[in-house]
């Protein structure tokens, strides 16, 4: 898939998306969504995908404070972000 070019380019994402609802309102009417647009946090997503709190402990029963992220970067050593 061609990425940055085409209809695949995020630049033209939105501009597809409102050509594509307009056709279907004029084809079928008025068109409601089957999701919610809204933005959700990773906490959201990961509670909605997994119905458990991610930042809750199963064990003693305590909520849990997001301090840091690491993630492993491509030459295959840690990065950690600390969350202020």
């Amino acid at each position: 898939m061609i990425r940055y070019y085409g209809m695949y380019a995020n630049i033209l994402k939105w501009k597809m998306l409102k050509i594509l609802a307009e056709r279907l309102i004029y084809l079928y009417g008025r068109v409601y969504l089957a999701f919610d647009p809204k933005i959700m946090s990773w906490r959201d997503r990961i509670k909605d995908m997994t119905n458990t709190d991610p930042l809750f402990c199963q064990k003693c029963q305590k909520h849990l404070e997001l301090v840091q992220i690491s993630y492993k970067i491509r030459d295959g050593t840690w990065k950690s972000v600390p969350i202020h």
